[in-house]
C-alpha cells in the first residue's frame, strides 16, 4: 500500500498555475474586503469628530465610582471634566483625548488668565471670533485663546458640558467622568452598575459589519469572487485530472486510491496558497489594514475553498479515475 503519494503537488508547473488564479482572486477579495475596511474606518473618525471618541458618560459620579472604574480592567481610558459656575469647566488630557475637539483658532487654556470658547456660545453672546480679547468668565475678564468648533449641540448630555474651557475651576458644581473601554469590551456597560447616572454614546459606530448598508455591496462582490476562484479552480484541476488521467490509472495499480488523489489535490492547494498568504500580508502593511483583519479574511477563503472543493473532487475521482 502506497503512503505517500506526490502527483500533482510535487510538479512545479501545476503549482504556478494555481499559484497565479489563487494570488488574482485573492487580491481581489482582498481589495473589496480593503474598501470595507476603510469605509467603516472612515465613518467612525467622522462620527468621533461629531460625537467624541467616548464610548459612555457617568454624571456626577460617586467616590466609589471612580475608584471602581478608574481601577477597572476593561477600561481603556477614562476622562474628567469638572464643570463651574456661568458655564465653566475645566477637563483633564484624558478627556480632551476622547472629546477630540476641533478647535477654529488658538488652543486650549494653559494658565488661570485663558480662556477657550465655543463659537455657539460667542455667537450667543455676540462675541467676534477674534483671540486676544478679553471675555468675562468665571467670574473675572479672561484672554481668549482658543475658539472651539460647536460640540454641545451634538453630543448626548452635551448641554452638561462648560461652553467656556478654563485651565482650573475653584469652586466645582458637578463632575462628569467620560469613559472608554478596551476594543472587544464595549458591552461591558450594557452589565456596569454605578452610583451616578450612565449614559452610553450611542452614536458611535459599531464593530465592522460585512452585512452594513455601506458595506454590504463589496461583501456581495467578494463573494463574486469567490464563486468565480471555485468555478475556476474547479475547472483547472477538472484538466489536469483529464491531461493525467492515464498517469493515475496506471498508478492505481500499484495502489493509489481515491482517497490518496483527493490528499493530494489538497496538497497543491496548500502549497499553491503560500505566495498569496504572503501577498497579503505585504498588502495589510502597505495599506495599514489591521493584521488579524487579513488573517481571518485569507483564512476563511481558503478554508472554504479547500473544503468546497475536495468532496467535488473525491467523487470525481472515485468515479472516473
Amino acid at each position: 500500500m502506497v503512503t505517500d503519494f506526490r502527483f500533482f503537488s510535487k510538479r512545479k508547473g501545476v503549482i504556478r498555475i494555481f499559484t497565479m488564479v489563487f494570488s488574482m482572486i485573492m487580491l481581489l477579495c482582498f481589495g473589496s474586503c480593503w474598501l470595507q475596511w476603510q469605509i467603516h474606518e472612515n465613518r467612525t473618525a467622522s462620527l468621533e469628530s461629531w460625537y467624541g471618541k467616548w464610548q459612555a458618560v457617568v454624571t456626577d459620579p460617586s467616590a466609589d465610582d471612580l475608584k471602581r472604574l478608574k481601577n477597572s480592567k476593561v477600561i481603556q481610558t477614562t476622562g474628567s471634566v469638572v464643570t463651574g459656575e456661568s458655564e465653566t469647566g475645566t477637563g483633564d488630557s484624558d478627556f480632551f483625548d476622547l472629546a477630540d475637539f476641533s478647535l477654529k483658532a488658538g488652543h486650549l487654556p494653559v494658565s488661570d488668565d485663558e480662556v477657550a470658547a465655543e463659537t455657539a456660545w460667542l455667537d450667543e453672546h455676540g462675541l467676534t471670533y477674534e483671540l486676544g480679547q478679553t471675555i468675562a468668565a468665571g467670574g473675572r475678564n479672561r484672554v481668549l485663546t482658543g475658539i472651539v468648533n460647536p460640540y454641545r449641540s451634538t453630543w448626548i448630555q452635551g448641554d452638561s458640558l462648560p461652553a467656556l474651557w478654563l485651565s482650573s475651576v475653584k469652586q466645582p458644581e458637578s463632575r462628569l467622568l467620560y469613559l472608554q473601554a478596551k476594543r472587544g469590551y464595549e458591552d461591558f456597560f450594557d452589565q456596569i452598575r454605578t452610583d451616578g447616572l450612565l449614559i452610553q454614546n450611542v452614536n458611535l459606530e459599531g464593530p465592522w459589519n460585512p452585512v452594513s448598508e455601506q458595506t454590504l455591496p463589496y461583501t456581495v462582490l467578494g463573494l463574486f469572487f469567490f464563486l468565480v476562484s471555485v468555478v475556476l479552480t474547479a475547472m483547472l484541476s477538472d484538466h489536469y485530472l483529464k491531461q493525467y488521467q492515464r498517469s493515475i490509472s496506471i498508478l492505481k495499480f500499484l495502489g493509489i486510491d481515491s482517497f490518496m488523489v483527493t490528499l493530494d489535490v489538497a496538497l497543491l492547494f496548500m502549497k499553491a496558497s503560500l505566495l498569496p498568504v504572503v501577498i497579503m500580508v505585504i498588502a495589510s502593511l502597505v495599506l495599514s489594514v489591521p493584521f488579524w483583519f487579513v488573517s481571518v479574511t485569507c483564512g476563511i477563503y481558503l478554508l472554504v475553498l479547500i473544503l468546497a472543493l475536495i468532496p467535488v473532487f473525491f467523487f470525481r475521482i472515485s468515479k472516473d479515475l
